[in-house]
């Protein structure tokens, strides 16, 4: 690939060995070309206020000075659609959903081989939301938590329209700008002024930041309650799509070996991706989405599905 045609990468990580493998590593792809790197958020930042966007941010959490999760604001400031990747020895909760909330695309940690650094870059950079299982699964149940607090925030509390609550509504099931101004009859651009003016008002940098806030706050949205209460276990089943979006509506089912055969009740995903299982037998078993086989899994307990379809 020509070199103008490669993602163009800045490393931001203190440790100097390290760095340098980094760069190497990302030079010797042929889909990827370090521009730059860093070893603290100060240098970065003088950086980006007199150079081009990258098409990606590889940035660690732990720096002298300015730590990477503190610099996120200051980055996003300068630009607002920077797409970042942290990569870090920090796998705790809150760097975690720090990170995910203040809008950045993916989180790996460095014991993270080789391949799946490039492999996620690469990803990051086509829109991709990159999280490992583990931490899906902690962001999911940290928004159950929130979303079953009995407080929830009424559009006044942000001083919304109600022109500004359909956009929020619609930007929160998915739907890109083109296809929100299609469905309100309106031009790109009046959506785009009432998204500016949904962010003010939220308090929000980006999209992502702006749907956590709406889902949070309650502003739309709910979670499902889980189905019966029938069965002796309860396995709770993740379906996301290749760009790591939840896949809402799908109908999941398990057959599980035992004694007697069992099929599960069919249940559909909720608005997180996610479906409630109750069942009686234990073991490896065969996970059916809308009717196609989706793999085996140990059961009872809590895994995630990338959808290939």
């Amino acid at each position: 690939m020509e070199d103008d045609q490669k993602l163009k990468v800045i490393i931001v990580e203190d440790d100097a060995r390290y760095r340098t493998a980094l760069s190497e590593l990302i030079n010797a792809s042929t889909e990827t070309e370090c521009i730059a790197d860093f070893g603290s958020a100060e240098e970065l930042l003088g950086y980006l206020k007199i150079n081009s966007c990258p098409d990606i941010l590889l940035l660690d959490i732990n720096l002298p000075g300015i730590s990477g999760l503190e610099a996120l604001d200051k980055i996003f400031l300068i630009y607002p659609d920077i797409k970042i990747l942290i990569l870090t020895i920090m796998d705790d909760q809150d760097s975690i959903y720090a990170a995910f909330k203040n809008g950045v695309r993916g989180y790996l940690v460095k014991t993270a081989s080789q391949f799946e650094i490039v492999d996620t870059i690469e990803k990051v950079s086509r829109g991709y939301v990159i999280y490992s299982v583990d931490i899906a699964l902690n962001i999911i149940r940290d928004f159950e938590k929130q979303a079953s607090a009995p407080e929830q925030q009424h559009p006044s509390a942000f001083s919304l329209t109600k022109r500004e609550m359909e956009v929020l509504t619609l930007l929160s099931h998915g739907f890109k700008n083109q296809k929100i101004a299609e469905k309100m009859f309106l031009s790109v651009n009046a959506i785009e002024s009432h998204l500016t003016h949904i962010y003010q008002k939220l308090n929000a940098k980006n999209r992502s930041q702006a749907i956590n806030i709406a889902f949070n706050s309650g502003l739309v949205g709910k979670l499902n309650n889980a189905g019966d209460t029938s069965g002796n276990h309860i396995s709770r089943i993740f379906l996301f799509d290749k760009k790591g979006s939840p896949c809402r509506g799908k109908e999941v089912s398990m057959v599980i070996p035992g004694t007697d055969i069992e099929t599960t009740e069919i249940k559909k995903t909720d608005i997180y991706g996610k479906a409630v299982i109750k069942h009686r037998n234990s073991g490896m078993a065969r996970v059916t989405v809308n009717g196609q086989q989706a793999g085996e899994y140990e059961v009872p307990g809590d895994f995630a599905i990338i959808l290939q379809k």
